[in-house]
C-alpha cells in the first residue's frame, strides 16, 4: 500500500518569503534567512525546524539550518560536500543545485534536489541520520526529469522486493 511520507509538519515558503512568527507576548516578521538563501524547504521535527536552501553553482551544496523560532538559525551543515555527491567543476553561474526539498520520516532525514548540470539523470535523493551528516551518496531517480522536486508527494511502494520512490517536479 502506497503512503505519502508526512510524519512532521512541513512548509515551502517562495524566495525571499517572510514568515511571521508568533509568540505569546509578541508577533514579529522575519525573512526566512537573509542574504543568498533562496528555496528555502523548512521540515520540523519535534520543536526545532531544519532550514535546506538551493545552492547552485556553489560547493558545499544545500546549507542546512537549525532553528526553533525561525526567527535565530545556526548552520549545522551541508548535506553536498563530496565531490561523489555533486561534482560542480565545469557549471556555468546560475546552474547546479536547485530548490531542494527537505523532510523527515522514520529515522531519517531525506532530501530531494535538482543538480541541473546532471538534469538527465533525474532528481537525486540523500539521507542522513542527522542533519548535519554525514549524508549519503545520492541516489538518482530515473525519469525524473525537471526542476524543483516536491517530496510530499514522494512515495514509497512496499508492494516490492526493495523500495521504489515517485516523485514530482515543477517542470
Amino acid at each position: 500500500m502506497s503512503a505519502p511520507i508526512r510524519d512532521h509538519r512541513h512548509w515551502r515558503a517562495a524566495s525571499y518569503a517572510e514568515a511571521a512568527v508568533t509568540t505569546e507576548k509578541t508577533t514579529m516578521t522575519t525573512p526566512i534567512i537573509a542574504g543568498f538563501y533562496p528555496d528555502p524547504s523548512i521540515c520540523q521535527v519535534g520543536d526545532v525546524n531544519y532550514i535546506a536552501n538551493s545552492s547552485f553553482e556553489y560547493v558545499s551544496g544545500v546549507p542546512i539550518h537549525r532553528s526553533t523560532d525561525l526567527v535565530t538559525r545556526t548552520l549545522v551543515g551541508n548535506a553536498l560536500r563530496r565531490p561523489s555527491q555533486l561534482d560542480l567543476t565545469s557549471a556555468p553561474a546560475s546552474i547546479g543545485v536547485f530548490a531542494p526539498t527537505l523532510r523527515h520520516h522514520g529515522d531519517r532525514f531525506w532530501l530531494v534536489t535538482t543538480n541541473a548540470l546532471e538534469i538527465q539523470r533525474g532528481q537525486l535523493i540523500v539521507t542522513a541520520e542527522d542533519p548535519a551528516g554525514p549524508w549519503s551518496d545520492p541516489v538518482h531517480v530515473d525519469g525524473a526529469v525537471g526542476i524543483d522536486p516536491e517530496s510530499s508527494f514522494l512515495l514509497r511502494l512496499e508492494d516490492s522486493e526493495r523500495p521504489r520512490w515517485r516523485n514530482a517536479c515543477g517542470y
